[in-house]
């Protein structure tokens, strides 16, 4: 099949969407399709994207759209036509730009059909952001994108009940995120994150030190404020800890999270890493005792799997779009979203050596099973065909 992408940018410090279509390009191209992604920032692609060849995806780059609110003016329209007009299909990604709407127009009009990935933008929570001007969006111009979708994909049965009450779509498919989790297969131990943060030393030796990892993109939604508060509410004779805070996030909020930390009293045992990644954000994982992540919305929540991958237990909300299949593979506890709570979970799991082992194991056998690439690529592979049967 020739399948085309269309995603802005190929940054990953844009977030989950950047590497959900990534990982599900590089899937289907390794398997033959060809696989074309359509952006206007390919300097994180893989070299060899550059240079089309058999199993990796083509990048096709273009310029940003150059019209007001971010839409593509008639010349650029017209040099994308002939890319989505021979496709098999068109996959798009996230409903709220206007982008999409004119490429699902073109769609339409070259006969091509489009599939549409919510990434949990219709989830509530997400809904509530700047509510009037996304109701209004809805209703002016970005409900034709959704009606007209041959597919509307969804990650989880939870993202589909909340997505329906937006929608009068019949075409509804709950596919999970087709997670590369090729480099957790084989794990580099915890003496690379030891090394690079001077871990040993961060706090005073003892035998019953616990380590609580927080790695997320900084920001109010993701709830490190409530993981703070939590902390303070951990009987520290019984167990000692140190909060481990991986991630960037915009200079302000930075500061006001550190300002907190002082404020709280327990600056001493918080240690902000920064962003981390490849074997380096494997070796953390796995030196945490607990992954902690007090999220007020996600859609997949690419960390879990990973955490899960590195058979380290992990604590999260119900706001969490998949947070029903999460719990089930018992690898991870759901919490209210207060830090008495996540105080209490976290607290449970720190003194219980044996069912944090347990948990971890499990948790691990799941992400593999659950998350299983091949069965993913077929379930996209038969999500598109039927795409192009229909039309």
């Amino acid at each position: 099949m020739r399948i085309v992408h269309y995603q802005p940018t190929l940054a990953p410090s844009e977030g989950g969407v950047v590497r959900a279509v990534i990982d599900l390009c590089k899937l289907l191209a390794a398997c033959g399709h060809h696989v074309i992604i359509i952006t206007h920032d390919s300097n994180h692609a893989a070299s060899e994207w550059h240079r089309p060849k058999a199993l990796t995806p083509e990048v096709l780059v273009t310029s940003p759209p150059s019209r007001w609110l971010g839409y593509f003016a008639r010349s650029q329209l017209d040099e994308l036509y002939p890319i989505i007009s021979s496709a098999d299909v068109l996959h798009l990604h996230t409903p709220w730009l206007p982008a999409n709407r004119q490429l699902s127009a073109l769609s339409r009009a070259a006969g091509t059909p489009y599939a549409l990935s919510l990434h949990g933008m219709l989830d509530d929570w997400s809904i509530g952001q700047k509510y009037l001007k996304k109701r209004a969006y809805l209703a002016l111009a970005g409900r034709e994108l959704l009606e007209h979708a041959e597919v509307i994909h969804c990650t989880a049965v939870g993202e589909l009940r909340q997505a329906e009450k937006w929608l009068s779509h019949q075409r509804m498919q709950v596919i999970p995120l087709a997670v590369d989790l090729r480099p957790y297969e084989y794990l580099p131990g915890t003496k690379l994150a030891r090394a690079k943060f001077d871990l040993a030393n961060a706090v005073p030796a003892s035998a019953k030190l616990r380590t609580v990892l927080f790695l997320s993109r900084i920001h109010y939604k993701k709830g490190l404020d409530v993981l703070l508060k939590a902390i303070t509410q951990i009987d520290a004779e019984s167990v000692s800890l140190r909060l481990l805070i991986a991630g960037s996030g915009s200079p302000s909020y930075m500061a006001k999270m550190r300002v907190l930390a002082e404020h709280l009293g327990i600056s001493s045992i918080v240690q902000f890493l920064g962003p981390v990644d490849g074997e380096l954000k494997r070796s953390l994982y796995q030196l945490a005792d607990v992954f902690a992540l007090p999220t007020s919305q996600e859609n997949f929540g690419l960390v879990f799997a990973e955490a899960l991958a590195c058979a380290t237990p992990v604590i999260t909300t119900r706001h969490v779009d998949i947070w029903p299949e999460l719990e089930e593979s018992g690898g991870v506890v759901v919490a209210e979203r207060t830090p008495t709570d996540f105080a209490k979970k976290i607290s449970g799991l720190l003194r219980d050596d044996k069912r944090r082992q347990a948990m971890g194991e499990a948790g691990r056998r799941w992400a593999f099973s659950y998350l299983n690439s091949a069965t993913i690529r077929v379930r996209f592979e038969q999500m598109y065909r039927e795409m192009m049967t229909v039309t």
